[in-house]
């Protein structure tokens, strides 16, 4: 849904939106020269976004914005195979049961269109990170185990952005 209109003399801009992503996976990779290993997953995900903007002058614009996304795991981390190590006794692999990092987030930004083709700006940004992928280490009495993909728990991350651009011409 998009709106745009005037409020009090300026410019008013608002959009919402929504996408449903349904992601299945199938992996197949070896445990050994002669044993194959499949394995599957699947998961979805309702992604809801909503963006406004306001004008306070015609070279100033305020932005905010609301949304969830979804990052899916590289192929690598998904794979389902596993490696052995005979030196110092590991074990390394893939994980197909990950689950995507999935972020909440809020921007909030200030933009001043100084001259054509040209912008300088700063906003504030917050993330809450829903399983972010890490690799572990354990180790038992004789052997190094490494599981190498899981998914952690949460994370926030805080942070300020600065943009300058200056186009040619």
């Amino acid at each position: 849904y998009n709106l745009v209109t005037m409020f009090a003399d300026r410019g008013f801009r608002f959009n919402l939106g929504a996408r449903f992503v349904d992601t299945k996976t199938t992996g197949q990779g070896w445990l050994s020269s002669s044993i194959s290993n499949t394995e599957t997953n699947d998961y979805n995900d309702l992604l809801p976004a909503m963006n406004v903007a306001f004008d306070i002058t015609p070279e100033v614009v305020l932005r905010a914005g609301v949304s969830r996304s979804m990052t899916r795991p590289s192929l690598a981390n998904l794979a389902p195979v596993k490696a052995y190590g005979n030196t110092n006794l590991t074990v390394t692999g893939g994980n197909s049961q990950l689950e995507p990092l999935r972020s909440n987030n809020v921007d909030i930004g200030a933009e001043w269109y100084f001259s054509e083709k040209a912008v300088l700006g700063v906003s504030l940004f917050y993330k809450d990170i829903a399983a972010p992928i890490e690799t572990i280490e354990g180790s038992g009495t004789d052997d190094n185990i490494t599981l190498t993909f899981i998914n952690a728990d949460s994370a926030e991350i805080y942070g300020v952005e600065f943009e300058w651009l200056k186009g040619l011409g």
